[in-house]
This record gives structure tokens, sequence and C-alpha cells, in this order.
């Protein structure tokens, strides 16, 4: 990915630039491992997962049980990937609503003998998971599912129970920060798209950054340290709101991986910054006029994919009759540089990030781009970007009010 900014100033010679660079380096080449999510690049099992899905060959689909970091990352990679080629096999989501119309049409899509169960909760005791696929056990209880959770969990013994497939989800990492782990990347395994590829992407970012740290200079174009820093900037001038504005209904789920990562991880001791998403060029139509004409309370970051679509309007209604020549790249790229110019033209401070194709290798950059870039964040801002100790308190309401 490439990055360009507008009204943020980042520069070398700035005394934060070098503090925020040394931050960076001490993370990257740490020996104590502090940034923990760097670990699974090189941990994917792989011999295992082939094995598992060697043995779930005969299933022609698969439904994956989870929420929040349990499903978010195989959502986005699927939602993503899908709108560019076919899976190999479909892959269907449950357990992110428990109102039971929507429940009930979520597990319509299983068929016992064809659909394969996929259950992910990093503890084993995810309420929401555990009661959707219990719904699915009382009506048909499937004869095989993967498992995927910490070792010795309650789900975990549940599994070696009943003979099903367990795969471990790594216990060091929050599930916010575990999308190139095998708990999201077994499901897109299974729906056949390369894995590798994917983890791919993120090493090629992560070698590339630590590159960089020779010639400190070019970090400015390197978009984890540009995001951290920029964002840095906007929470000391009260910009406590960061967009991101996507392209394309495809990515809006790429979006929801991003919503998580940047609340859960930023949302710390009274501070942080609310990330609001932004589906263009829908949203242009709902959010633009806050956006330029609201309070300068926001930074934001706009996603552009430079893909070729060639379709042209070929015979357009009369109203459209001058766009005759235009094809819809052309169209689209109008309505970016319209409001990205306008933003810039308010004096609103603007990221654009530009890949060049919608892939597994530019999904393991985002994903990995973007966890680097929360986690310095969280330590320019002097806050644990890994705990989440506000979300275990309501957990622990709930559960006192069931159980």
């Amino acid at each position: 990915m490439k990055i360009n900014f507008f009204n943020i100033k980042i520069d070398p010679k700035l005394k934060l630039f070098s503090e925020t660079a040394t931050i960076l380096e001490k993370k990257l080449f740490s020996d104590k491992n502090e940034w923990s999510f760097l670990e699974l690049l090189d941990q994917y099992p792989k011999e295992d997962i082939a094995q598992i899905l060697n043995l779930t060959s005969a299933y022609s689909s698969a439904l994956l049980f989870g929420i929040g970091g349990s499903d978010l990352g195989a959502r986005a990679i699927y939602s993503c990937l899908s709108s560019q080629y076919q899976p190999k096999k479909p892959l269907y989501f449950a357990g992110a609503s428990l109102l039971v119309k929507e429940l009930i049409k979520d597990l319509s899509c299983f068929h016992p003998k064809k659909t394969l169960p996929i259950v992910v909760s990093k503890s084993g005791t995810t309420l929401e998971t555990l009661i959707a696929f219990n719904f699915l056990w009382q009506t048909h209880k499937p004869q095989q599912a993967v498992i995927i959770t910490e070792k010795e969990s309650p789900l975990w013994h549940f599994a070696r129970k009943n003979n099903f497939f367990c795969l471990e989800f790594p216990k060091e990492i929050e599930g916010r920060y575990s999308v190139l782990s095998v708990s999201a990347l077994f499901a897109i395994a299974f729906a056949g798209y390369n894995v590798q590829k994917i983890l791919q992407g993120a090493q090629a970012t992560l070698n590339r950054l630590k590159e960089s740290l020779k010639n400190k200079n070019s970090l400015a174009f390197k978009p984890a340290f540009s995001l951290a820093l920029s964002h840095f900037l906007a929470f000391n001038e009260k910009r406590n709101i960061s967009v991101l504005a996507l392209y394309g209904k495809s990515l809006e789920s790429l979006g929801n991986w991003w919503r998580q990562l940047w609340a859960e991880s930023l949302g710390k001791n009274n501070q942080g910054q609310t990330p609001v998403l932004a589906i263009m060029p829908r949203d242009q139509h709902s959010q633009l006029q806050l956006y330029l004409d609201g309070p300068d309370d926001k930074i934001y970051t706009f996603l552009k994919i430079n893909q070729s679509q060639e379709a042209k309007l070929q015979t357009p209604l009369p109203l459209l009759a001058n766009l005759k020549k235009k094809n819809l790249n052309q169209i689209l790229e109008a309505l970016f540089t319209g409001t990205s110019k306008a933003l810039i033209n308010r004096k609103r401070p603007l990221l654009i990030l530009e890949a060049e194709k919608l892939d597994e290798e530019f999904l393991g950059e985002f994903f990995l781009t973007y966890e680097i870039a929360c986690a310095l964040l969280g330590s320019l801002l002097k806050i644990n970007p890994f705990s989440q100790d506000a979300v275990e308190e309501g957990k622990k309401i709930t559960r006192k009010l069931l159980f």
C-alpha cells in the first residue's frame, strides 16, 4: 500500500517523529516479544490444518460460529475475496445475533451431511457463540465439527469428548489481533483461498517496515508508522473520531474488523478515538455534510483500490448521455477525487491509502499494517492496547445475572 497525507504535519525533523521511530524500532526488534501478534506469521500450523482439511473434504460448505475477534477476521477475508472470485466451498456465519428469527436464518444453510460446523471461541466460554451452536446441537447434533479454542478450555474438553477436531487458539493473542492465526485462517483455507499468500503479504509488510528503520526519514511513507503518528497528532488536537472510508460494500466487513481493533485497543483510561466506518459512495449521501461542514473533530482515512473496471455505459439514459464514453473506473475515480479534494479544501486531516488489487497479499498487508499502527499508537498514548478490562466487567455482570 502507498500512503499520502494532507493537512497533517508528518515531518522527520520533528522530535515526535524521532521518538515514534525509536519506539517502533524497540518493539519490532525486542527480545521480549511485546507485540506477540507478530509471531503468528511463523506459527501457522500448516500440517495440522492440511490433515483436517483432508479428513473433512467430503463437506461441501462450512458454518462458522463466532463473535467479535473470533469471526470478524474470517468474515472480512471471505467477503473481500469472494467479491473477486468464487470460493471452492461456501462459508456461512452464525453467532453474531441471538434474535430468534435471525438465528434461525443463520442456521438455515446447515445440511447435516454437507456442512461442517466451525466453532471459534478463545476462552471456550463465549456466551453468544455457545448459545448459537447449542441451537444447532439441539436440532441436528452434528457428527463432526472443528473447534478452535484455548487448550484445556471447557469447549476444548467438550470437543474431545465428542471426538471433534481441535485447533489451538493462541493463548497469548487477544481475539482482535488473531486474524492472522488459525482462528480465522482455517475457515478461509476450507473455502479454498490461499492463506499462505495472506501470511506472505503480512510478512513482506513487516520486512519493509524493518528495512525502513535503516533510513528513518522513509518511515513517513510507511502506512503503519504514518497512521499511528497522524492519529496521535490528531488526538492531541482534540480530534477524537477516526473515520475510515472504504469504496465498495464488499469492504464493509474489513471495516468492521478495523472498528473493533481501534475501539477495544485504544478506548482506555477515559481516552481513545471513536472509529466510524463510511462505505462509499453510499455514505457520501448520508455523512459527507457532517464531515465537510460539521465540527472539526475527526481524522479521515480513505482506502482506494486501483482495480480495473472497464465496463462502460453502452446505452445510457438521456440524462447520462455525457457519460457514454466513461467506464466505471473513471466514474468512481471522479467520486473519490471530488470527495477527497473537498475535505482537503476544508483543511480536514486526510490520509489516502492506495492498493493495486484486492487479493490475499493486500489483505495480509492491511491487517498487519493496522495491527502495528494500533499497537504503536497505544504506546504513544501510554496505554495497553492489548487489554480489555471494561469488556470483561460487562461479561462478569451478565454471567452473574444468568448463572
